[in-house]
């Protein structure tokens, strides 16, 4: 919750940074996924010294992800995948929501709950990416639903 009352940041040029730093981070991901750490935790320690932007929360959602996979701490990693999730709750958020709940529900909710409570906010993330036209984001979230009802046998025929 702390987290998610920082201010909201007001420095174009730090925004610009962070904007950066999740176009990066999608592409670091898949292409040199140690570099990837590295721009999460830039992008993260810039949003705790100047304040949220709408690049925060797929930020802070990264880290959840850092945490439960690569740290093996699922319950930390959890927690600041919440955080990611009451960020986007404040004005001007949205933008960037999508990405965020893919990364949440993909990768950090899995760890301590049954993969079938991820089937709905996945379809949900789908939805609301075609609202927004965050459409690469929405993909992923129906590509991961379409995973997780396969591994929980709910595939309709």
């Amino acid at each position: 919750e702390d987290i998610a009352n920082l201010p909201e940041l007001d420095d174009e040029r730090y925004e610009m940074g962070q904007r950066m730093n999740g176009h990066l981070a999608t592409c670091i991901y898949r292409v040199e996924p140690t570099m990837f750490p590295l721009i999460l935790f830039q992008t993260v320690t810039t949003t705790l010294k100047h304040g949220l932007s709408s690049s925060s929360s797929p930020a802070f959602a990264g880290l959840g992800l850092l945490l439960c996979g690569h740290f093996g701490k699922p319950h930390e990693g959890r927690e600041i995948a919440r955080a990611a999730e009451l960020i986007l709750e404040k004005p001007g958020m949205r933008r960037r929501a999508v990405r965020t709940i893919f990364i949440t529900q993909c990768f950090c909710y899995h760890w301590t709950s049954p993969l079938q409570d991820t089937i709905a906010p996945l379809l949900k993330g789908y939805q609301i990416g075609l609202e927004i036209g965050d459409n690469d984001s929405a993909c992923w979230c129906l590509l991961t639903r379409s995973f997780h009802l396969f591994f929980c046998r709910q595939i309709t025929r």
